[in-house]
């Protein structure tokens, strides 16, 4: 999500206004590849970048359906620096769920290229010091910072470090696109695993939407500056 002032309604996104905050939606598609074309295309001329959605959770003390902030987000590609989120916009979108008592953890991000099914693979990415990952807010925060942005991530734990999901790598195409025939191969496959994921989901997207009706109408993007 990207709250910006200026006229501008890049492809595959929605203009609207919540409160006093003028809003678009973008819908970056998943994985890094796609994340990093539409966040590209989506803070040229914004003000500021804040996105909520899920990710998966790489620490015990994560269950699944907390609310977490990114102070710092890693990748998976070794050639790619750590970045920093903005500390002012994130203290506060923090300070507002509190306020309202949803209470989020601050962790450190990694995103990744492929989804991490397993606990093996998790405990993988655990050892760069990320306490989540996910697949696309890499990209957009550097797009961000790129742009001269401040920006922040809010996001929804939605499979915990334990749990074993449905490889759904399988059906990704390599332009970061879901094959639905794959999707729905695997789904087969896997019918128990696939049923508890869609129960878990279910209830994540109902936290996320208490989140963003909070985030996206509050008055807490006003006078920040770049960093």
């Amino acid at each position: 999500m990207t709250e910006t002032s200026a006229p501008f309604t890049p492809a595959q996104a929605t203009r609207g206004q919540i409160g006093t905050n003028d809003l678009v939606l973008v819908i970056t598609g998943m994985g890094p590849k796609r994340a990093r074309s539409a966040a590209s295309a989506a803070l040229l001329n914004s003000d500021t970048s804040s996105k909520s959605s899920m990710c998966g959770g790489l620490s015990q003390s994560l269950a699944e359906t907390d609310v977490v902030v990114y102070t710092d987000c890693l990748s998976t590609d070794s050639n790619q620096g750590r970045q920093q989120c903005s500390r002012q916009v994130t203290d506060r979108l923090a300070s507002l769920l509190h306020s309202r008592n949803l209470p989020c953890t601050r962790v450190t991000l990694i995103t990744a290229t492929r989804v991490a099914t397993r606990p093996k693979e998790k405990a993988g990415l655990a050892q760069t010091g990320a306490e989540a990952v996910d697949m696309e807010s890499y990209e957009i925060i550097s797009a961000a910072a790129l742009a001269g942005v401040p920006s922040a991530v809010v996001r929804v734990v939605s499979d915990s470090v334990d749990r074993k999901m449905p490889n759904f790598n399988r059906a990704m195409t390599p332009d970061g696109r879901t094959n639905p025939y794959m999707a729905a191969a695997v789904c087969l496959i896997h019918p128990i695993a696939t049923a508890r994921l869609f129960s878990i989901s279910r209830r994540t997207i109902q936290r996320l939407g208490q989140v963003a009706e909070i985030i996206f109408a509050a008055d807490c993007y006003s006078d920040l500056s770049s960093q």
